[in-house]
């Protein structure tokens, strides 16, 4: 049983270990794809019809979140279209700079996501600290009331005890009349 689940384990992690990174590897062999077209390109309108599909991928990278992705992708064949292209470079930059937006987007969006990460711990420690708060004023006023209930007892008890002074003093009296 030990050894079928062992072999099993092994072929698992093997499985695991050849499918990792596929789409990086995908993202690079397309980038060196599209250099080794740009650079076996023999007129501007090849190149232009090369540049339009990068644009095309790196705004669906861009879509799906993959910010980064498009830009180190437009990175590595940029260089290639400005040295035997140059007059198709223009086409790239602007498609750089939207990328370079949609970064600056993504850090807009996470400082605001960070800024109100931080503004609801700090309403959650406001919660909690006023929860704090109105434990301790409760457990204040149950031991007020505590003490209070001490003192009507105490005054009740004393209270009994003077009446119970007067009642043995009255009967004490009255024994002293009958016996006079």
């Amino acid at each position: 049983m030990k050894k079928i689940f062992l072999s099993l384990a092994v072929v698992a992690s093997l499985a695991m270990v050849s499918c990792g990174n596929s789409a990086e590897k995908a993202e690079q062999k397309d980038a060196t794809e599209v250099v080794d077209q740009i650079k076996n390109a023999t007129s501007e309108t090849q190149a232009q019809d090369i540049v339009s599909k990068a644009q095309a991928y790196a705004e669906q990278l861009i879509a799906s979140g993959k910010v980064q992705e498009a830009k180190e992708y437009l990175d590595k064949i940029a260089p290639a279209i400005k040295e035997k292209f140059p007059n198709v470079a223009p086409m790239l930059d602007k498609v750089t700079a939207a990328v370079d937006a949609a970064a600056a987007k993504a850090c807009d969006a996470q400082c605001v996501a960070d800024k109100a990460k931080d503004a609801a711990a700090c309403a959650a420690d406001s919660v909690k600290n006023a929860a704090a708060d109105a434990v301790q004023a409760g457990k204040d006023k149950a031991a007020e009331a505590v003490e209070a209930g001490k003192e009507k007892a105490a005054d009740a008890v004393q209270a009994g005890k003077d009446k119970a002074a007067d009642a043995v003093q009255q009967g004490s009296d009255k024994v002293k009349d009958l016996l006079k």
